[in-house]
């Protein structure tokens, strides 16, 4: 029975064919079968339609969307890489900018060996004062290099290890400098006392002249200090049995520095 109904269909399919295409060879005009064929497929083509246009429709949304996510990871690696080149370009800007005094006061004076150096830690206590420097034995510093800022002595080297040194300051009692004042040429000894505001000259006799505002420059004696270099001004002057009691403002502040140079012994002497 299904087999009889099968080719009943495929005979009036078969019929309906040959009656079309008969049809549009002899008349070339659309036929009422014509008329009815379409209006019985054009639900489904308009429904077919409907079924697609959302489908296409998501899948462009889809893809642009995918688009502006490569698009927005691009520019946000782009902005990273900027940043870093800005980050960058602040450092080498705030380097030059804390540096150029120092290095001007390099090219006026004839430095042997200079190395300019970052402090990189400050110890400012009671116990004792020092810096910790960005250079080591193995960018060639030794030990009793001297520390200096412009045209002022700030210390000089008392360790190194590979990588970073240590200066002790001229405001630790532990860095005594042979001193004299510029007016009158007393000489004495200048020795900090663990307070960056405040310095003292010692062992300068009471029949020595001492005036105050005068400047403290280095003699040069010893094997470490250069000569002609700032300490500091003095302050107050008082004589105190066999010996003046003088303290001296110090022409730094050590607690403000950034970078300075090292250097050894035997530099030229600055001119005034």
């Amino acid at each position: 029975m299904r087999d009889m109904s099968q080719r009943i269909l495929f005979v009036f399919l078969a019929c309906a064919l040959i009656f079309f295409l008969i049809n549009r060879v002899l008349f070339f005009s659309p036929t009422v079968l014509e008329t009815t064929i379409s209006r019985i497929m054009y639900p489904f083509i308009s429904l077919q339609n409907s079924l697609a246009r959302p489908i296409q429709h998501w899948r462009q949304q889809r893809k642009s969307l995918h688009e502006l996510h490569e698009n927005l990871e691009g520019a946000r690696h782009e902005n990273e890489n900027l940043k870093a080149q800005l980050a960058e370009c602040a450092g080498l800007e705030h380097f030059v900018q804390e540096s150029e005094e120092v290095r001007s006061f390099k090219d006026r004076y004839s430095f042997e060996q200079a190395q300019l150096v970052q402090v990189i830690f400050r110890h400012l206590s009671n116990d004792e004062q020092y810096y910790f420097v960005d250079r080591g034995s193995y960018h060639g510093i030794q030990k009793d290099m001297v520390a200096v800022y412009k045209n002022c002595i700030l210390g000089r080297v008392v360790s190194v290890y590979p990588y970073y040194s240590k200066v002790r300051l001229i405001t630790d009692p532990a860095c005594p400098i042979a001193v004299y004042c510029k007016k009158t040429k007393t000489p004495g000894i200048h020795v900090g006392c663990r307070n960056t505001q405040a310095t003292t000259i010692q062992h300068v006799s009471h029949l020595e002249r001492v005036k105050e505002q005068d400047i403290v420059l280095s003699s040069g004696d010893g094997l470490v200090f250069p000569q002609g270099f700032l300490l500091g001004i003095i302050d107050t002057a008082r004589v105190q049995d066999m010996y003046y009691a003088i303290t001296v403002t110090p022409a730094l502040d050590v607690g403000a520095v950034a970078y300075c140079y090292l250097v050894q012994k035997g530099v030229s002497v600055p001119t005034e």
